[in-house]
């Protein structure tokens, strides 16, 4: 009787930490800061910095935007550059991308395969254990936490997808002098 009441409060947990991810994908970075670099000799450059409260699972992507260093004050040529750049690279990440609700679910249905085979096959080393019984806790209990911990950990890395997109774009333009800052992925 445990183990039945188990599996039902253990998938409805799970369920409701995914909704908390997706509802939770409405935050966005703050307004951008900047952040003057002055240099020995005179030479001076800013560092455009958006705040945080958030860690990146949480981020909407379609508010992502660039950190990035110039050398001396950014004109309104560079503002135009990052601008359009965070607009094709917003694209280039939703499309290169899993949808937020497959990456938990995906990362779910490998873990809970594997908490299964793994719950079951450790049930044999106990007198009168049930297979099934095992297996299926086992099943629960990974799926859940593979998909909430390595689901997080996918959907952060939109962020780390984005940043590197706007790094090797600004590479191959490189008139306008601007340097995107990443990052970890975690």
């Amino acid at each position: 009787m445990q183990t039945q009441k188990l599996v039902p409060r253990a998938f409805l947990a799970g369920m409701m930490s995914c909704l908390t991810i997706l509802i939770g994908a409405c935050a966005t970075q703050g307004e951008p800061i900047a952040i003057k670099v002055n240099m020995p000799q005179g030479e001076h450059a800013t560092i455009i910095a958006h705040p945080q409260s958030v860690p990146d699972w949480l981020l909407d992507p379609s508010t992502l935007k660039f950190n990035y260093i110039v050398k001396g004050d950014v004109s309104d040529e560079q503002l135009a550059a990052v601008a359009e750049g965070e607009r094709a690279c917003r694209i280039y990440t939703s499309e290169v991308r899993p949808n937020r609700l497959v990456s938990v679910i995906a990362d779910g249905v490998v873990y809970g395969a594997v908490g299964y085979v793994g719950g079951g096959v450790g049930s044999l080393a106990f007198a009168g254990a049930v297979f099934e019984q095992y297996a299926e806790n086992m099943a629960a209990v990974g799926g859940i936490s593979g998909g909430i911990g390595n689901g997080i950990v996918t959907l952060g890395g939109a962020t780390y997808t984005f940043e590197n997109c706007g790094k090797q774009l600004m590479e191959i333009f490189p008139k306008y002098g601007i340097h995107i800052m990443q990052k970890s992925p975690y």
